[in-house]
């Protein structure tokens, strides 16, 4: 009796693991280089007072920080209000953000004339919507609202 000499086909099959190895990686690697906007650890230290509960800003709204001795800092780097004010005068998308909405977070030991002098400023440039922040009260420092 003569017996078959052909084999079955083997069937093709993938090893996934590579692949998900390398889409592993790659949620690590974009994770890890984006950007988060509250990323950085600021030294703000808030009025305390009753307000409206924490309101999102719009997502290309600008933040500033109003330091203890009156420098202006913008996602932890010190910039300059003639800077911002550039930028605000500029035309590009962020800047007509900012135009329409300001996230202003003024430290509670700042001199008013400081945050007079900035409001002031940006008023002029054209920013028709300011937010200021401030900490709920009898929130310890460091909270914000």
């Amino acid at each position: 009796m003569l017996r078959s000499t052909r084999t079955r086909p083997t069937e093709a099959s993938f090893d996934l693991t590579p692949m998900i190895d390398v889409v592993m990686l790659l949620i690590v690697f974009f994770t890890l280089t984006s950007q988060f906007r509250d990323a950085i650890p600021t030294t703000v230290d808030l009025p305390r007072e009753v307000g409206q509960e924490a309101a999102e800003a719009a997502p290309a709204s600008i933040s500033l920080e109003l330091r203890r001795d009156g420098t202006l800092a913008s996602n932890g780097r010190e910039v300059g209000l003639d800077e911002i004010i550039t930028h605000i005068a500029s035309g590009s998308e962020s800047a007509r953000a900012a135009r329409s909405e300001l996230v202003l977070r003024a430290d509670r030991m700042c001199p008013v004339g400081e945050v007079n002098r900035v409001t002031r400023a940006l008023a002029e440039a054209g920013v028709r919507r300011l937010k200021v922040v401030t900490a709920a009260e009898g929130a310890p420092a460091g909270v914000r609202r």
